[in-house]
C-alpha cells in the first residue's frame, strides 16, 4: 500500500507515476575525510586511520522474499545460503496485524506478482536509513630495533609491524548495517570476502 501524491492510499501494482516519488537524499556522501594519529613511546610506535563518511543515505537491507518457494537460490545477497532476515518473522499473517507491521505477507504462489508490488515495501521511503558512518581504516603497532640490537646483527636498521583493518566504531543507522558492504541503492547486502584483514611485515635494511 503506497500514499500518493494527492493523498489517496492505493495498492494496485503501477498505479504510481513519477510525480508520486518522495526524494529522500542521496547515495553519494557529501561530507567525507579522515583522521590520522601516531603515537610513539621509545622503540614502540602506534598509528591509528579513522576515515568517515557523512550526510548521505542508503535503503536498509530488508527481506526481499515475500512469495515463491523459498529455497537455498532465495537470496538476498550474492551466494546466500537459503537465510532470510529475521525480519521475515515480524510480516502481515492476518487481518489487524497492520497494526503493528508494514512488512508484506508471505504468498508462495507466482499470483502475488499480479496483484501486488512489494518493492512499494522494500524500495520504499520507509526503509531508507542513515548511511552515516566512522570506521578505522587501520591500525599500526609497530617496534623499532634498538641500535645496541642492530650491531649485533650487523643490521641499519630492524623494524616489525602488526597491522589490522577495517574497524566499524559508529554507524547513524541503527539496524548494525556497515554501508560499506551494503549496496546504498537497492538494500542488498554484499557479504565482504573479510570483514577484519591482519598482517605482519618487517622493514630491515643491511
Amino acid at each position: 500500500i503506497i500514499k500518493l501524491a494527492n493523498g489517496s492510499i492505493n495498492s494496485t501494482p503501477g498505479v504510481e507515476t513519477v510525480n508520486d516519488l518522495v526524494y529522500s537524499g542521496t547515495t553519494n556522501p557529501p561530507y567525507s575525510g579522515g583522521l590520522s594519529n601516531i603515537f610513539t613511546y621509545k622503540a614502540f610506535s602506534l598509528g591509528a586511520n579513522m576515515i568517515f563518511n557523512l550526510g548521505h543515505v542508503m535503503r536498509a537491507d530488508v527481506n526481499q522474499i515475500y512469495t515463491r518457494r523459498i529455497t537455498v537460490s532465495t537470496s538476498n545477497t550474492p551466494n546466500f545460503d537459503g537465510n532470510l532476515t529475521t525480519d521475515f518473522l515480524n510480516r502481515w499473517k492476518q487481518p489487524g496485524d497492520e497494526k503493528f507491521t508494514d512488512i508484506p505477507s508471505y504468498i508462495p504462489g507466482y499470483e502475488s506478482f499480479f496483484t501486488r508490488n512489494v518493492a512499494y515495501y522494500t524500495q520504499g521511503d520507509v526503509n531508507v536509513v542513515s548511511a552515516s558512518y566512522a570506521k578505522i581504516r587501520d591500525i599500526n603497532l609497530s617496534y623499532k630495533l634498538p641500535d645496541h640490537l642492530l650491531r649485533k646483527i650487523k643490521v641499519k636498521s630492524a623494524s616489525f609491524t602488526l597491522q589490522a583493518t577495517n574497524f566499524l566504531v559508529w554507524t547513524a543507522n541503527k539496524k548494525g548495517i556497515d554501508p560499506e558492504f551494503n549496496d546504498l541503492n537497492t538494500g542488498i547486502r554484499i557479504i565482504p570476502p573479510f570483514r577484519h584483514s591482519y598482517s605482519i611485515r618487517t622493514n630491515i635494511t643491511f
